[in-house]
């Protein structure tokens, strides 16, 4: 309808069970957000990660991640309808994606040529024994074929330490998908000639990261903008 949807996690500090995820809205031709509204609400678990997704048949959906107590390895995607309720966004039933334990989400799906629903994920993988830094974290996308009822993943090959894949359109087959590094060297970047339906292992780009978030955006004309942190480790 022309306004825009902003959506945050928020609380006391991240991984404790009064986080919560929430959105407010910017109307067309305003020149200020609206009130902020929440979205979830479980007392047992930090949620967070919103991801606010428009299904091609016009349906408006939250996908969030659910940890308890700051578990990262039992961490759950949860996907849920959006409405609005006046000048605010309101949510249903929360579902259980049925996403492994561990699975978490940073970027929008994406929807490919054949209608499915691809959803980037990265997968926390704890060591016995070893403190949890992230270094084995993989990437992976989870793909449903049916609107979100059910969901397979497959693994992106060989990407230890690459999270928050974020996919753009190249045009046409050609896709790319950039990452945080959890070992703060660079931004990675791998490719897909198929539409998404494969990809190539993340390769170092020559842009530094800290182990911050980053984002990525086709703009017109072929130009792809990133929103970074750009420093690494080594240059602290």
């Amino acid at each position: 309808d022309g306004s825009l949807a902003c959506a945050w996690f928020g609380g006391t500090l991240e991984g404790k069970s009064d986080i919560s995820a929430y959105a407010c809205l910017l109307e067309e031709g305003a020149d200020r957000w609206g009130a902020a509204a929440r979205l979830t609400e479980d007392p047992d678990r930090s949620e967070q990660n919103p991801v606010i997704f428009a299904a091609p048949d016009g349906g408006l959906w939250l996908f969030n991640t659910a940890q308890p107590a700051g578990n990262q390895d039992e961490s759950r995607v949860y996907l849920r309808p959006l409405r609005r309720a006046g000048v605010r966004l309101a949510s249903g039933a929360a579902r259980d994606t049925g996403l492994p334990p561990g699975t978490f989400i940073r970027a929008r799906p994406f929807v490919r040529d054949d209608g499915a629903w691809v959803l980037p994920l990265f997968r926390c993988n704890p060591r016995p024994g070893i403190r949890w830094t992230g270094a084995f974290d993989t990437a992976a996308i989870g793909i449903s074929r049916d609107g979100g009822q059910t969901w397979q993943v497959e693994e992106v090959p060989d990407s230890p330490g690459a999270v928050h894949m974020t996919p753009v359109s190249l045009g046409g087959e050609e896709m790319a998908a950039f990452y945080r590094r959890r070992q703060s060297d660079f931004v990675h970047r791998s490719e897909s000639h198929d539409g998404g339906r494969s990809w190539s292992a993340p390769a170092p780009t020559d842009v530094p990261n800290n182990n911050s978030s980053i984002g990525v955006a086709a703009l017109p004309e072929g130009v792809l903008a990133m929103v970074c942190n750009p420093t690494s480790a080594a240059q602290s």
